[in-house]
């Protein structure tokens, strides 16, 4: 099962622990529904796409909230020294106004 709860709420220690997480999952309602990634490409043929994040989502996350998580990308590959050439969508209209922020 997946959750938009952070981990530390869905840790699991022990087998006992699963049917507890579970629960405060469905109580909490927050499975999630949907994932969302994000993939790096690397303009160079025969090198296939990498998924650097894939983050479980219910899939009404606001366009602030995505146009932050690509802040958080851009910073992260110019940290990394990769130059980002492009960002992309699914044409979601969340994701598409993220990218007009």
């Amino acid at each position: 099962m997946g959750s938009v709860l952070s981990s530390d709420q869905t840790k699991v220690s022990t087998y006992e622990d699963i049917h507890a997480t579970m629960k405060l999952i469905r109580e909490n309602d927050a499975v999630a529904n949907q994932i969302r990634g994000f993939i790096i490409k690397i303009p160079i043929s025969k090198i296939p796409p990498v998924i650097i994040a894939a983050i479980p989502t219910k899939g009404n996350t606001k366009a602030d909230k995505i146009s932050q998580l690509l802040l958080d990308i851009i910073n992260m590959t110019a940290c990394a020294e990769i130059n980002l050439l492009s960002i992309g969508a699914d044409g979601a209209i969340s994701e598409m106004k993220a990218q007009e922020k």
